[in-house]
């Protein structure tokens, strides 16, 4: 309960109240008049939004993304010698506005990478990002034991001067997976499945994904 207190016929008045991300709020107003009476609102609930930033570049460091319950907005297409992304932190999103993310120009790496030694990092959703590579390595690459996973509405090209990756998506010890709406391109018949797992998963849903080939 946060108290505050006006005088009479006030307005313009404005408050700062520290909360957290995805919390749910309750807000009822209450005054009292010269005569003693109370009267109060109705109670009025809004949820804490999850904090918005724009991402307008990375191409020769890697964005490291430590800070929970962040939506990344792509504003312009991206280009990085290696991988674009690090996800260091819990319930992250990266939206790419139907903008381009090519990466690994200069080396074998994913597109979004989270590292073993980031610890427990869990709910990361990439959507709407259309990646296009030269590299071998996958465009999320997971690299130990992860929950919640969503990869919607993304376009994988894989150029024709580029090595296949041996899976679109490498996922280690993953738990809840939602891989669905996207395009996956080839550069030759030789296909690769979307998701690599290099060791056990479960409750992983692959569905309405394209493959074009040449």
């Amino acid at each position: 309960i946060v108290p505050m207190t006006l005088l009479a016929n006030s307005s313009g008045f404005n408050w700062t109240v520290n909360l957290t991300e995805g919390s749910l709020v309750a807000f009822r107003a209450f005054a009292n008049d010269t005569g003693g009476n109370t009267t109060g609102s109705s109670t009025q609930y809004f949820t804490v939004g999850f904090i918005n930033n724009n991402v307008s570049t990375c191409t020769a460091e890697v964005l490291n993304l430590t800070l929970p319950n962040r939506i990344y907005h792509l504003n312009q297409s991206l280009t990085s010698i290696r991988n674009c992304f690090e996800v260091r932190a819990d319930n992250i999103t990266i939206d790419g506005h139907g903008y381009t993310i090519t990466y690994s120009s200069a080396n074998t790496l994913p597109g979004v990478l989270i590292l073993s030694s980031a610890g427990s990092v869990n709910n990361l959703t990439v959507k709407n990002a259309n990646f296009v590579t030269t590299s071998s390595d996958a465009a999320v690459r997971y690299e130990s034991q992860r929950i919640g996973l969503t990869f919607f509405n993304n376009t994988v090209t894989l150029q024709t001067s580029a090595s296949l990756p041996s899976s679109w998506l490498r996922l280690n010890n993953i738990t809840s997976a939602n891989i669905s709406g996207n395009t996956f391109d080839y550069a030759s018949a030789d296909a690769r499945p979307i998701v690599g797992i290099d060791s056990d998963g479960s409750n992983l849903f692959v569905y309405n994904n394209l493959f074009r080939v040449g």
